[in-house]
C-alpha cells in the first residue's frame, strides 16, 4: 500500500485518496469487506462519513468502531 499526503481531511478527499491508492495497486473497492475508524466524525458519520461513502460503493464493507484511540 502507500502512505500519501492529503491537503485536507474532508470525507470526500479521504475517499478519493483511498480509491486512488487502491486503483494504483490494482485493487478494486468492491472487494473491501470491512472498515474501522476512530471516533472522528468525518470517518464514522452516519449520514456523510467516510464509512457511508464506502458502503455506497461496496455494501459488504461493514463498519466496525475501533477501540484503539
Amino acid at each position: 500500500m502507500d502512505i500519501v499526503h492529503i491537503k485536507d481531511t474532508t470525507t470526500l478527499t479521504i475517499k478519493k485518496m483511498i480509491s486512488f491508492v487502491l486503483s494504483h495497486n490494482n485493487l478494486d473497492v468492491q472487494n473491501i469487506r470491512g472498515q474501522g475508524y476512530d471516533n472522528a466524525n468525518n470517518m464514522r458519520g452516519k449520514w456523510n462519513g467516510l464509512q457511508v461513502l464506502l458502503i455506497n460503493d461496496c455494501p459488504y464493507a461493514y463498519y466496525v468502531h475501533s477501540l484503539a484511540q
